[in-house]
């Protein structure tokens, strides 16, 4: 067809079973490639974006997925756990989990630290609200920009995010883009963790 893109990578691999680690990768693409953004809406697959970015976020303040989380704004409160939301996004692909773990991850943090080209994401943003109807009537904004104050408890342990607004442009616009190479680079991190060479700079 006139729009078809795809992308194959081939990973090539040295050492035994348990030990095997990638030493290169060979790209395959066809139509639009694998870095173009443009023309094709990429729906929810970016919220395996969300999950990770808010992931890291409170692995970086010492918290796990069991940690509770409250997201409040004005007298509304939203109560939950991070292992839920992260099910109820990639599982159920569920929107306002989505839409909240953006919120966890933070739009500067999202855009500036996880989703940049540094960190090998050139083409990704995350923008508008999920479900934007269903999320404006819970009191939230159809942009992801703005963040409520959240609370986060685990253990003995708890912290405060103060209430945000986010002023990073993107590359792209709409509710969100993405390229077929950022998807295949986030999948690659996430099945292949340790087995991946780590690029300079990398602690």
């Amino acid at each position: 067809p006139e729009k078809f893109r795809a992308l194959v990578t081939v990973l090539e691999l040295e050492g035994g079973d348990s030990t095997r680690k990638v030493t290169g990768r060979r790209r395959f693409e066809a139509g639009e490639g694998g870095v173009s953004v443009a023309g094709w809406n990429p729906a929810s697959t970016v919220k395996l974006y969300s999950a990770t970015a808010a992931l890291l976020r409170l692995q970086s303040y010492g918290f796990t997925r069991r940690a509770t989380v409250e997201f409040r704004r004005g007298r509304r409160v939203a109560r939950t756990t991070v292992a839920r939301l992260v099910r109820d996004a990639l599982v159920a692909s569920d929107n306002a989990a989505h839409d909240r773990l953006v919120q966890l991850a933070g739009f500067e943090g999202l855009h500036r630290s996880f989703l940049s080209p540094a960190n090998g994401f050139a083409r990704s943003a995350i923008l508008g609200a999920y479900g934007a109807r269903a999320w404006m009537r819970g009191g939230e904004a159809a942009s992801l920009r703005d963040s409520p104050t959240i609370l986060i408890r685990e253990g003995g342990m708890r912290r405060t995010l103060e209430a945000e607004t986010g002023v990073y442009q993107p590359p792209c616009g709409g509710s969100a883009c993405t390229s077929l190479r950022d998807l295949s680079e986030a999948m690659a991190r996430i099945v292949l963790g340790d087995q991946l060479p780590r690029a300079t700079g990398d602690k």
